[in-house]
């Protein structure tokens, strides 16, 4: 047996294609844009319906703040639950445009459900707001005596 053959770039007629698919077949980066510009418009940051809420969590001294943005929802369509430490905003989003003249009538309907999880660093027990407001959900978290932060200061020497 001729061990030469084994390894493919030693031999000069190598059967591997150094060639990317794409680069041959024009429809497979057809495909592949097509899949592109149809997931970034429906899931996308900058989309019209997007799936996932906007979420920001910021912290201070006394509380976490979780911040989502849920435009064209009311609080009856939003719901916030706790599970130990695992904070869950979810929902679903409706939404429905129609326009009706003489000769025609047309609608638009849009549904979807979201659900976003944060995890907490502690296990809160009291002190929990939530408050839907134009389409801004904030909740608010108070941190247990335990879970503030006690700064220390060190001092540094030269060596």
């Amino acid at each position: 047996m001729n061990l030469k053959s084994l390894v493919p770039w030693k031999s000069n007629k190598s059967t591997l294609s150094t060639v990317r698919p794409e680069l041959v077949d024009p429809f497979v980066v057809f495909r592949r844009e097509m899949d592109r510009m149809f997931d970034s418009f429906l899931y996308g940051s900058g989309s019209l319906f997007s799936a996932t809420p906007a979420m920001d969590v910021s912290e201070t001294d006394a509380e976490i703040v979780v911040t989502a943005e849920l435009p064209g929802l009311s609080d009856e369509d939003v719901q916030v639950q706790l599970d130990g430490d695992i904070l869950t905003v979810s929902g679903e989003k409706k939404s429905q445009n129609e326009t009706s003249d003489d000769d025609r009538h047309y609608v638009e309907r849009r549904f979807g459900s979201f659900s976003r999880s944060v995890q907490l660093p502690f296990v809160p027990e009291e002190g929990i707001e939530a408050t839907c407001d134009k389409g801004v959900l904030t909740v608010r978290i108070a941190k247990p005596a335990e879970a503030h932060k006690q700064v220390r200061r060190i001092e540094v020497r030269a060596a």
